[in-house]
């Protein structure tokens, strides 16, 4: 109930604006609802309260990335890194904007790093997948696929891909 965090937060933040945490929350509740203007606005704030800076300049380079600043999203993930380089969720969004910007080989450092975090990160089999699948090595596309499954039995993404991958091998 995102909507409903947000209603919250406003209220909470109204009420005592320094408190360090309410400021990254609602950039991330706003991150979250798709209203990347508030959430620049309160991850900026958030920013200044030098408080849980991981998370802020984890949501700054996702904010960053939704607007094309892919540049800044990943200077801000490298300054969230460097708070805590274990972050599973960072380097994924990394290795997202490296392969768009066609760096096939740092992706696969990013999204191997994720994994050297969380094993179980199935994004980050799934993007690895994507990217063995460009390069038309189905097999261990295959493999990353069913990975990502295993770990996220939901997203139908992950079938899809193994299905288009199997036909690919016959």
């Amino acid at each position: 109930h995102y909507p409903d965090a947000e209603k919250a937060l406003l209220k909470s933040f109204r009420l005592n604006a320094a408190q360090p945490d309410i400021a990254t929350d609602l950039g991330s509740i706003y991150l979250k609802n798709g209203n990347i203007k508030n959430a620049f606005r309160y991850l900026k704030i958030a920013q200044t309260r030098n408080n849980n800076m991981h998370i802020v300049f984890n949501n700054l380079g996702a904010a960053s990335a939704i607007t094309g600043k892919n540049k800044q999203a990943l200077d801000f993930w490298k300054q969230g890194l460097e708070k805590n380089p274990r972050l599973p969720e960072t380097h994924v969004n990394m290795g997202v904007v490296y392969e768009k910007l066609g760096q096939n080989k740092k992706a696969i450092a990013a999204y191997q790093k994720a994994l050297q975090w969380e094993a179980s990160n199935a994004m980050a089999h799934y993007n690895l997948g994507v990217i063995h699948a460009k390069e038309q090595d189905f097999l261990k596309a295959i493999g990353e696929w069913k990975l990502a499954h295993k770990f996220d039995k939901k997203d139908p993404n992950f079938l899809n891909s193994l299905a288009w991958a199997y036909e690919k091998i016959d």
